[in-house]
């Protein structure tokens, strides 16, 4: 740096690859939920048949397979410290609830008690096991929120969204201010 100071080395956490997986599909929903003939116009026998759904729920898959890492859920227990959860996953978390409640309300505008398709996309046989659908779903834990979508409207799913934003502005690092005014001296 400029002033003399030796860098300060920037530790990953663990989650980084699973947050910018997850994320990576988010948005490629968020692009077939907008055009899905993007996706449908030659590849349509490699994704499945509401392809924006299936990308959202993926990602989910992902987040959770994240939370649920060794380094993890092993730290959590013993004192090896606070682990620093990845606040960055978190919103994109929030943000793929927000999209699946806007999917939800959108199924349910023709049949009210219809409910997300939360079962794994069905792949022709030969495409599903190069699929990203299939690495994802090999990682699943085997309890997921997944499941519960199946019976879940779309105010419920916002809840989740908005448990997951505030866990990630919880998290999120705020700088502070050297020269703003303490309590101490503003109540002089």
């Amino acid at each position: 740096s400029s002033t003399g100071s030796p860098p300060v080395p920037h530790e990953e956490l663990p989650t980084a690859f699973h947050a910018l997986l997850g994320t990576a599909l988010f948005l490629l929903g968020n692009i077939l939920d907008r055009d899905a003939d993007a996706a449908l116009s030659q590849s349509a026998q490699y994704e499945p048949s509401q392809p924006a759904i299936a990308y959202w729920l993926a990602a989910l898959d992902v987040f959770e397979t994240a939370e649920n890492l060794p380094a993890l859920v092993n730290s959590r227990g013993g004192n090896q410290g606070v682990e620093k959860e990845n606040w960055r996953m978190a919103l994109v978390w929030g943000r793929t609830f927000v999209s699946l409640a806007r999917a939800q309300l959108a199924l349910t505008r023709d049949d009210p008690v219809a409910r997300l398709p939360v079962s794994d996309p069905r792949l022709p046989r030969n495409v599903a096991r190069h699929s990203i659908f299939t690495a994802v779903a090999s990682m699943r834990p085997p309890v997921t929120r997944r499941t519960s979508l199946s019976r879940a409207d779309a105010a419920e799913i916002l809840v989740l969204a908005q448990d997951h934003f505030m866990r990630g502005i919880l998290h999120m690092p705020h700088p502070q201010a050297a020269n703003s005014p303490s309590l101490s001296n503003s109540s002089r």
